[in-house]
């Protein structure tokens, strides 16, 4: 049985597919940045911090799309100021791990 599309354009399907598609460039972005980082320390917290931020977006971007489509059904508001909240941190905590990578590499 297929679930009728909300819209012809089926703007929330491209929208799932857009974060997979993010969530998949970040895990190879995160061992682009393991190969070319300089010590232990920067290469274990370069994995560690692009594991975990591809993983949880894995990980909400199906429950954030089933939770849109039930929301344009009902008539309901989609705005997610909890996922906008996410990205930002999630954007600052890379941040922080590339300088970290940058100064680590400058100073070896």
């Amino acid at each position: 049985m297929t679930e009728e599309l909300w819209d012809t354009g089926a703007q929330p399907e491209r929208t799932a597919l857009a974060w997979n598609r993010t969530a998949l460039s970040l895990a190879v972005c995160g061992l682009v940045g393991l190969r070319l980082s300089g010590g232990p320390v920067s290469m274990a917290l370069c994995a560690a911090v692009t594991a975990l931020a591809a993983v949880l977006l894995l990980r909400t971007v199906h429950r954030r799309h089933l939770r849109r489509q039930r929301r344009l059904r009902a008539g309901e508001p989609i705005a997610d100021p909890a996922a906008v909240l996410h990205t930002a941190a999630v954007t600052t905590l890379l941040g922080l791990t590339a300088l970290v990578v940058v100064l680590e590499r400058a100073r070896g």
